[in-house]
């Protein structure tokens, strides 16, 4: 009997050191609460936006239109007087000998605010009175707006249209520059054009 017993210890002492052993590898669940995920973000991309650069804006000038220019190379042609009146501005007024043009400027001699001319053409006005009126509608408008080109063939459209109204007829046109207006009086009342120059 106490050999068999002698027999076994051995072994029940090695399963002891064995069993002592596993139990030292078991990994214990922590008790540590499980730490949260972190999130994943994703990264923005930021597109550039380009650069605008604004370009300074422009200021146009207001036209200016002088006494000199008006009157260029009809002057000597016309007697060009200064009215003294009460007109908040200065008025000049000038008469061709055979008075059959009158021109009418307002307005300081460096800033001319209005232009305008009367042509008459009554019905014995001569050849040489109707060429002479033609020539001086010509310079006025040439003075007034000589960026046109087309006035030699502007005047011949408002000599025709002035040949064909009836006697007492009256009509307005206009001529319509960039910043500048020409207004066009047919009046056979009078037997007379009259042009008007105005500006922006």
């Amino acid at each position: 009997m106490i050999g068999r017993i002698k027999f076994f210890l051995p072994i029940i002492f090695c399963l002891l050191i064995a069993g002592c052993v596993s139990s030292s590898k078991t990994v214990m669940p922590s008790d540590a609460p499980p730490q949260p995920s972190v999130p994943v973000v994703a990264e923005e991309v930021i597109a550039e936006v380009p650069l605008v650069i604004e370009k300074p804006v422009k200021i146009e000038e207001p036209v200016r239109i002088t006494y000199n220019q008006i009157t260029n190379l009809i002057g000597e042609f016309l007697d060009i007087q200064s009215l003294q009146g009460g007109s908040e501005q200065p008025i000049f007024l000038g008469t061709s000998d055979n008075k059959l043009i009158t021109l009418e400027i307002v307005g300081e001699k460096d800033n001319v605010i209005e232009a305008s001319m009367r042509l008459a053409y009554p019905a014995d006005i001569n050849a040489v009175n109707t060429d002479l009126n033609n020539a001086m509608m010509l310079r006025f408008l040439r003075n007034a707006a000589s960026e046109y080109t087309e006035w030699p063939v502007k005047i011949k459209e408002i000599m025709s249209r002035f040949n064909s109204l009836q006697i007492g007829a009256r009509q307005e046109d206009a001529i319509a520059l960039e910043r500048k207006v020409i207004q066009v009086l047919y009046d056979k009342n009078i037997n007379a054009i009259t042009l008007t120059l105005t500006h922006k």
